[in-house]
């Protein structure tokens, strides 16, 4: 409260409008159906199920979630990224105990989602479809707007 022109520019929203929200939310639908056409059309060709093409839907919004915190963070401690990389490894782990257990719908899915190459091609692709779709734009709103 000592430097309140400093506070300006949240009143004046020049950081965050009505254009910046519509442009997150066109964002977050590119980046779904991305990822849901992707994986769904891999899996399709395998025989994969309805649980094998959703666990690996969810995964891939975990993991890209969490890479986009690492990458549009500018500062980090020790804490974030123990945060971070933690939340991915739970993640993992509790899918991975789900799946050994006899009477889960997940019996088996997870070892068939792992063992495939198109798991780890898909989950590298769209991070990097993602990333750099983050960096371009970054660029282009900071240089020339």
């Amino acid at each position: 409260m000592s430097d309140p022109k400093l506070y300006k520019v949240g009143i004046a929203n020049l950081f965050f409008s009505k254009y910046v929200f519509f442009w997150w939310i066109i964002y977050g639908i590119w980046q779904s159906a991305l990822l849901y056409f992707v994986s769904f059309l891999s899996y399709e060709k395998n025989g994969g199920c309805f649980y094998l093409e959703g666990n690996f839907v969810y995964t891939g919004v975990v993991i890209i979630a969490n890479i986009k915190i690492l990458s549009d963070s500018s500062t980090h401690s020790v804490f974030s990224w123990f945060f971070i990389f933690g939340s991915i490894i739970v993640y993992i782990g509790a899918d991975l105990f789900a799946a050994n257990i006899p009477e889960s719908d997940l019996f088996g899915v997870i070892g068939n989602m792992v063992n495939s190459r198109e798991f780890y091609l898909i989950i590298v692709f769209v991070c990097l479809a993602v990333i750099y779709v983050d960096v371009g734009f970054n660029y282009i709103t900071f240089e020339y707007w």
